[in-house]
């Protein structure tokens, strides 16, 4: 399964998801690089293999319907 947290800032809800459904693929996108410097960090900290990629939420870096779920 694929997840992506739209607008994941610093990755709080990713973990969150990436930690119940380990199966998960999960990905964030935020436009702003520093938060994602932050989730970055926080990911690392908790191995945790969570794909982050800097874009809008009107108009992500993915091709459409390539998720499962988007949170």
């Amino acid at each position: 399964m694929d997840v992506l947290d739209l607008g994941c800032g610093t990755g709080t809800l990713a973990l969150m998801i990436a930690q119940a459904c380990p199966q998960a693929k999960v990905y964030g996108v935020d436009i702003d690089p520093r938060i994602l410097e932050i989730a970055r960090a926080k990911f690392e900290r908790a191995e945790a293999a969570i794909e982050l990629r800097q874009g809008s939420a009107t108009e992500p870096p993915f091709a459409p319907a390539s998720f499962d779920r988007v949170v």
